[in-house]
């Protein structure tokens, strides 16, 4: 009984981690960057990937946070680790914008 309450609760997490990313992303599609933000760094808190990809592409860009690019490769860095298949390619380009400067 206990290995199923921690099996459901484990579905559950999963579950809402997916439609939090959703949600996440849709706040920041639709303009609203801080909450968005906001969302992104909970997730990114709880192990989620897409927390630290939503993270990287606001600091990147300065929405919702201000533009930090060495925030944004510390959260893209953080993504690669975790299997994100896109964050290589912000990993280079941060990288060669920090060495330009």
């Amino acid at each position: 009984m206990k290995y199923m309450i921690l099996l459901a609760s484990l579905v559950s997490s999963f579950a809402i981690a997916e439609v939090t990313c959703n949600k996440a992303n849709a706040e920041f599609s639709s303009g609203d960057n801080r909450k968005g933000v906001k969302m992104f760094s909970l997730l990114a808190k709880s192990g989620a990937t897409c927390g630290f990809e939503g993270l990287g592409a606001a600091f990147l860009h300065g929405r919702g946070a201000d533009k930090d690019l060495n925030k944004s490769l510390m959260a893209w860095r953080k993504a690669e680790e975790m299997g994100s298949s896109s964050a290589s390619t912000y990993i280079a380009y941060l990288e060669r914008e920090l060495n330009d400067k």
